[in-house]
């Protein structure tokens, strides 16, 4: 069938890709990745996805709600794919509020959340940037860091460095995963 694809973009701005999701009837992702922001981004402008359900795509869209997941990377399975999506209705709010789940503001907030508990349980006082502290008390900024890496958490007004050495976080917030190379001695 013709799925009415008539221009190649190449290189669009990021007003262009966003127009260009809100306008599609379905995006297809065949790639195996092991996250794979395509699918959050067409999601968050309220578009279903259609996507080789392996890797990340697995945490990203959500069968009959948010799109479909299909078992090969063949024409035939995204095309079978994609008809489902088109017949099915999808509710674009349903897709915006999926991909809020990947937010940054949610990221930093359930970082912080995992770093100040884990703090807490080895008796370490970790302050909240979120939370205004009294004009009289004067904080420095917690300082965390993990492998050696930097990570910038913006709190009301303000930016705070974690850097976390010797404080052993507990299991990570149910449902994420976290990589990276692994750490050196």
């Amino acid at each position: 069938p013709n799925y009415g694809i008539t221009d190649v973009v190449v290189d669009p701005s990021d007003d262009d890709l966003a127009m260009l999701y809100r306008g599609a009837g379905v995006v297809v992702f065949p790639a195996e990745e092991d996250f794979g922001i395509v699918p959050v981004e067409a999601q968050a402008c309220g578009t279903p996805v259609v996507a080789y359900g392996t890797g990340g795509a697995l945490d990203t869209v959500v069968p009959g709600q948010t799109g479909e997941l299909v078992a090969e990377q063949t024409a035939g399975s995204l095309a079978a794919g994609m008809e489902a999506v088109l017949a099915g209705g999808f509710d674009a709010a349903a897709c915006r509020r999926n991909a809020e789940r990947f937010s940054a503001s949610r990221f930093r907030s359930q970082f912080l959340d995992w770093v100040i508990g884990s703090a807490a349980a080895a008796n370490v006082r970790i302050d909240d940037p979120r939370i205004p502290q009294s004009a009289d008390r004067v904080t420095p900024p917690a300082a965390v860091v993990m492998d050696c890496r930097w990570l910038t958490i913006g709190g009301p007004g303000r930016t705070t460095e974690l850097v976390l050495r010797g404080l052993a976080l507990g299991p990570p917030p149910e449902g994420w995963v976290l990589w990276g190379p692994p750490a050196t001695a």
